[in-house]
């Protein structure tokens, strides 16, 4: 099937997305309160450019109002404490860091209109695959401009030290495994591509754009999985294998292409090439040694904050007060030694728990399993589409890498997870919506 690549208005809008993802990736992951807020900005505009540029019909806002009432209710949520104090009993923000609510707020509306960007991306037909092809082609750049970065300098990113990571690979961001997170999506997106490709590209009279995507698809895979494997990550490059292997062996055309035995030494042979690349690097062996150690001090941190959450149930902390939290919770020597360097939880639930409480953390759940529903019951079962595939295995990964370490309190790496799952929520809208048109013009 051609990619239909439509007016130089939907290029445009299926373009300007990708562009700021890779802009916030390239800027540090727009780490730190300024970078955060300007990112925000950013991504508000870029969302009334989009409403502006693609127009979703009503359709799009009946089926989506649900999500849009958790998000919105959410940003309510964690706002309350510091608006309307009084409504819960205090004189004063019960907040641990006051000033930092607007900032955090911003952020929050910075999130949810990349949340409206995707999802109209998604709902317009055609421009999914043309974003998504955009992500591969931007991965590559990021993989190339990282390997610069250390070539040029391996001390600095882009001017600020790496510290303790010094010996490690870091791309444009200041830690490891947040690359490596974000490398492993790469890879994953291109895997998608590639396999899309072979049902799509005719072999006879190829396109030319085709053929590029081809190409780029194919060094997003190798690159991404050779980047991700030299920043040290474990979990990332472990999780980066085991979805790209069962996404490749589930693949029907894939398996039409090859003789199955034959498809199965490939996988084989990249996952021994992957695991060869990450121990021959002396990164890798010292991170395999340090494991068991790493995983222990894992178990003590989430202990110690969840200890923390359990304080403050309803309101948690305040958003973006972690740092604040942490040193406050500091009681004892021991305390002091074991968390004071610490700047995030190392697991995406117990920050949500700490930013918002127990009610912020399932008005975000309940969006994003609406969300998840949406995309699974309007999968086609017969013929699933790669990309699609693709998409769930990068925001699994993504979820995997932020329950041990600190991918999703990345500004850059929550604005990826939420573009990517709104374009595929976007897209089952469209389904839905096509589906419901169907049924009432037969019906006629």
């Amino acid at each position: 099937m051609r990619v239909i690549w439509g007016s130089w208005r939907s290029q445009i809008a299926a373009a300007l997305l990708p562009l700021l993802l890779f802009a916030e990736q390239v800027a540090l992951g727009m780490n730190g309160p300024v970078l955060g807020a300007a990112a925000a900005v950013f991504e508000i505009v870029l969302a009334i450019v989009m409403l502006l540029l693609l127009r979703p019909d009503a359709g799009f806002w009946t089926r989506a109002w649900p999500v849009f009432l958790f998000v919105v209710a959410s940003l309510v949520w964690i706002a309350l404490p510091a608006v309307a104090p009084g409504l819960l009993g205090a004189r004063s923000n019960p907040y641990i860091a006051p000033d930092l609510v607007l900032s955090g707020l911003v952020r929050g509306f910075g999130t949810a209109a990349v949340l409206l960007a995707g999802a109209f991306l998604g709902y317009r037909r055609g421009l999914m695959r043309i974003a998504l092809a955009w992500l591969v082609g931007l991965g590559n750049l990021l993989i190339l401009v990282g390997l610069w970065i250390r070539e040029f300098d391996p001390a600095h990113v882009w001017g600020y030290q790496k510290g303790i990571l010094l010996d490690r690979f870091t791309g444009t961001l200041l830690n490891a495994n947040a690359s490596g997170c974000v490398f492993g999506v790469i890879a994953l997106l291109g895997l998608g591509l590639t396999l899309a490709l072979l049902r799509e590209r005719d072999p006879v009279d190829p396109q030319p754009r085709e053929t590029v995507q081809q190409v780029l698809a194919a060094l997003a895979i190798v690159g991404g999985i050779g980047a991700c494997a030299i920043t040290g990550s474990r979990t990332a490059l472990l999780l980066t294998l085991l979805v790209g292997v069962t996404l490749a062996l589930s693949d029907r055309a894939l398996r039409r292409f090859f003789q199955r035995g034959f498809a199965i030494g490939v996988a084989g042979a990249l996952l021994l090439a992957a695991i060869a690349i990450f121990v021959s690097l002396d990164t890798g062996l010292d991170r395999l040694v340090m494991a068991k150690q790493d995983g222990a001090d894992r178990v003590t941190l989430w202990n110690h904050y969840y200890e923390m959450a359990a304080a403050s149930p309803w309101f948690g902390y305040g958003p973006l007060a972690f740092s604040e939290a942490n040193l406050a919770s500091l009681q004892s020597m021991s305390d002091a030694s074991n968390f004071w360097y610490v700047n995030a939880p190392h697991n995406v639930v117990l920050s949500l728990l700490l930013q918002g409480g127990w009610p912020y953390l399932i008005l975000i759940s309940l969006a994003i399993a609406i969300m998840f529903a949406h995309m699974l019951l309007t999968r086609r079962q017969s013929r699933a589409d790669p990309r699609l595939k693709s998409v769930i295995g990068a925001l699994l990964l993504i979820l995997g890498c932020s329950m041990v370490d600190i991918a999703l309190d990345v500004p850059a790496i929550v604005s990826l997870a939420t573009a990517l799952l709104a374009m595929g929520w976007g897209r089952a809208l469209r389904i839905s919506a096509d589906r419901q048109e169907g049924s009432e013009n037969s019906a006629a």
